[in-house]
């Protein structure tokens, strides 16, 4: 069995163990914000570059962002077969 004293030493580290890990939890959510703010402006500089983008090449699109041009085919057509009689 534990003492009291025991116990009382147990508890203390599980406290300083509860600190230690509220603390990793408010820094590493002040990171998770910081980066979020830093995602947010880089999606901010990637869209204005491709309006830019789109200023300059008047064919070019988001739409398109893959390389293709609009009149390009992205993939294969597949027509449906004709119905056997």
């Amino acid at each position: 069995m534990f003492s009291t004293r025991q116990l009382q030493l147990e508890l203390q580290q599980l406290e300083l163990k509860l600190k230690s890990l509220e603390g990793e939890i408010k820094n590493n959510g002040i990171a998770m914000l910081e980066m979020r703010q830093k995602l947010r402006a880089e999606r901010v500089k990637i869209k204005e570059l491709e309006e830019a983008k789109a200023e300059l090449d008047p064919s070019f699109s988001p739409l398109f962002a893959d390389g293709r041009r609009p009149n390009e085919v992205g993939g294969v057509l597949q027509l449906p077969k004709k119905a056997e009689q």
